[in-house]
């Protein structure tokens, strides 16, 4: 693991170190290594006799025989040789191709390493060196250990190969070859951009005097720029020049050449990636002009750039009641394109010329907006509101037939006009003069507009009218008042005529069977009265066994009843038992007596009667909507909320006078829903009632009830032995 990292850092420090802006070298041969060395160099004739041959991946040469016998130990690594290509450049002097070295080991597990033998031949000339590379401190040894030679002259195009091997020789020796290609590099130079004062400057290395330039690369040449683009280089002197720029565009490149006829150019185009290059440059340096076309509905752009990229070209329309550079594409609107010397001309067919009606190219990320017809344009329109429908006028010089299409629509918060209407077209016919046509709409909205377009070409312009109706429309105006004056007096008097029904005939007149508790003759009287004052307040037929004594004496209790509960459950009407704290007490003792089996019960008891019924009601039908058949009122001063046991807990319960008002609206649920006037004539109403004269005589019933009640502590003297009967059928 350990060699394996050395071979990866090494690797990466002369690839780092090739990396540089300008990589050339002025002075040769130069070592370096990161420990202490020595170099020793040899004559490759004094080792002719005693070299021995080691071959290579097929290939051999002499090597040094340093000792004749291999040390044993572990397996060892071979060390890493990289080979570049740098240029020379010697002060005063044309730069010439190089071969760099570049050695890396780990010699964890060779202690014993002491340096590295190197051999270079060149295979054309048979021309070869050798030397060796020794580390003079044992002491201080590092891991890894890295040397870097400049380097072997070579020619271009010919072959080298060059071996290192290990001393003492650990049997790891490596072979590399490498060929120098014929480049087309040119003198090295570097370069540094500054965006603000609009200049590069270019640094070259010493050497003999040569000259600088910006020129804009097309599909063959380098155009120059004007002004200070061009400079010559006087190394004696200076090592820079200053270049200057006036747009900055994606195909502005350097190019530095020695002042020689027929020399080989340095050029880097360094711009070509960058997003700056495709900013407001890029168009600033173009030139458009659009003009009109002899074919009809056609329009042209021109567009010369120094560059050669070819932006794409579409349509775009510019809303005009927008103050920003906001231009909407125009879908399938792509622009075909020719080339006309150093000219491209684009062309869309089939389009209504009009001036919000715009080019827009499209490069990379960069965009740019170009609108060509900048007159009038060929048609216009014009708008008149009238009582009941809108005029639009057309007037166009388009020297042929034409057709318009209009429709209404409604501005959204994005700024669009959506549309609201069905679409009207209008047809023109051949003319040679300025037509005009009109074009009837019909009735529009308060914040309606009217959209327009030119509908017989494929890509054209809408323009969106919306009329000033506040002084056009001011009869139109009179006429809704006037209705809707009309309309509220017609509702006001049909409300009324039905609240004066309302108090004559309530809609909530329902039949009643009235329930209680035999709590003394008192209270028989203030039931009497709370019975009158349903049927007579109210307008409830109320059902009460002390107005029917002959008929119940005739038909039995619980017949009676019977026959009562099925009217009142035929009619949809209610069952309203009176509770009083007597009543609770009643309640318990029938309780208790129908839970004992040995219990018949008393067909007389009309209480007990009608607490079976509902305790059957309870037990079979569990639907709050069935258990709304029935009501619990109680009044104030005779019945407490405790005094009602937890198991009528389940049906709707009533404070009376309190809640006479929901007393009411129960009854009235019961019938056809009213609507909300009829819920507020409900409350006027009960209003009225609890003030009438029959109101207040059940008060003062009800009154005398509370003081008997208080005088006996709440309760009769004596509690009447009371048995009920719990088989209904």
């Amino acid at each position: 693991m350990g060699r394996a990292l050395g071979a990866l850092l090494t690797l990466l420090c002369f690839s780092l170190g090739g990396a540089h802006a300008v990589e050339y070298i002025t002075d040769a041969p130069r070592l370096t290594a990161n420990f202490d060395y020595k170099l020793s160099k040899y004559h490759l004739r004094s080792f002719q006799t005693s070299a021995m041959k080691f071959t290579y991946q097929g290939s051999s040469f002499p090597r040094v025989k340093l000792h004749r016998n291999l040390l044993p130990g572990p397996t060892v690594s071979p060390p890493e040789l990289s080979l570049s290509t740098v240029p020379l450049c010697p002060p005063r002097k044309v730069c010439r191709p190089c071969i760099r070295l570049g050695i890396s080991m780990n010699t964890s597990g060779v202690p014993r390493l002491q340096g590295f033998q190197v051999h270079f031949l060149d295979t054309s000339s048979n021309h070869s060196r050798e030397f060796l590379i020794l580390n003079k401190n044992r002491t201080s040894v590092p891991e890894t250990w890295k040397v870097e030679y400049d380097c072997f002259d070579a020619d271009v195009g010919k072959n080298v190969s060059v071996s290192v091997a290990t001393v003492p020789d650990y049997n790891v020796g490596v072979l590399r070859h490498h060929v120098l290609r014929k480049e087309d590099s040119g003198p090295p130079f570097s370069y540094e951009f500054d965006e603000t004062k609009r200049q590069i400057t270019v640094s070259v290395p010493p050497g003999p005097r040569l000259k600088a330039r910006l020129c804009h690369q097309e599909l063959v040449v380098c155009e120059e720029l004007r002004n200070r683009s061009l400079q010559e280089i006087k190394p004696s002197s200076s090592l820079t020049a200053v270049l200057q720029y006036e747009y900055l565009l994606p195909c502005l490149c350097i190019e530095v050449y020695y002042l020689k006829p027929n020399i080989r150019r340095a050029k880097k185009c360094p711009f070509a990636h960058n997003p700056k290059a495709y900013g407001a440059d890029l168009w600033n340096a173009a030139t458009f002009k659009g003009h009109r076309s002899a074919t009809r509905d056609q329009v042209l752009m021109d567009y010369t750039s120094p560059c050669p990229e070819r932006p794409a070209v579409s349509l775009c329309h510019k809303p005009k009641d927008l103050m920003t550079d906001v231009c909407e594409d125009l879908p399938n609107s792509r622009a075909s394109e020719s080339v006309l010397d150093a000219t491209v001309v684009y062309s869309i067919d089939s389009v209504d010329r009009n001036p919000r009606l715009c080019f827009k190219f499209s490069l990379g990320a960069s965009s740019h907006v170009e609108c060509p017809h900048t007159g009038d344009p060929d048609w216009t329109v014009a708008a008149k509101v009238q009582l009941f429908h809108t005029v639009l006028t057309f007037r166009y010089s388009l020297n042929a037939s034409a057709s318009f299409g209009a429709t209404t629509c409604r501005k959204s918060q994005d700024g669009q006009c959506r549309q609201t209407g069905p679409v009207y077209t209008i047809f023109s016919a051949n003319s040679l003069s300025p037509e005009k046509m009109e074009l009837i709409l019909p009735f529009q909205f308060l914040e309606s507009c009217v959209l327009v377009w030119r509908s017989d070409v494929r890509f054209a312009a809408r323009e969106v009218i919306c009329p000033d109706i506040s002084r056009r429309r001011i009869g139109l105006i009179a006429v809704g008042l006037l209705a809707g004056v009309l309309l509220t007096i017609v509702l006001v008097l049909l409300n009324y005529l039905k609240i004066q029904k309302a108090k004559k005939a309530p809609l909530w007149r329902r039949t009643i069977l009235l329930v209680y508790s035999p709590d003394s003759e008192q209270y028989k009287i203030a039931i009497c009265a709370f019975a009158d004052f349903l049927r007579t307040s109210l307008g409830c037929n109320v059902i009460l066994d002390l107005w029917e004594v002959g008929r119940v004496a005739q038909m039995g209790v619980l017949p009676w009843l019977y026959s009562k509960r099925e009217l009142v459950e035929r009619e949809k009407g209610k069952v309203i038992f009176v509770w009083t704290h007597y009543s609770s007490k009643v309640y318990e003792v029938w309780r208790s007596q129908t839970t004992s089996s040995s219990y018949r019960g008393d067909p007389h008891n009309l209480f007990g009667a009608a607490m079976s019924c509902l305790q059957r009601d309870m037990k079979e039908l569990t639907s709050k909507e069935k258990l709304r058949d029935y009501i619990l009122v109680y009044f104030d001063g005779l019945c407490e909320k405790q005094d009602i046991p937890q198991s009528l807990m389940r049906i709707p319960r009533y404070r009376l006078f309190k809640d006479l008002h929901g007393l009411v609206n129960e009854l009235q649920c019961t019938a056809q829903s009213g609507s909300c006037w009829i819920r507020a004539v409900a409350k006027f109403v009960v209003r009225k009632l609890v003030k009438s004269e029959k109101s207040a005589s059940l008060q003062g019933r009800l009154e005398l009830c509370r003081l008997q009640q208080k005088c006996s502590n709440g309760w009769p003297k004596e509690m009447p032995q009371t048995k009920v009967e719990t088989s209904i059928y």
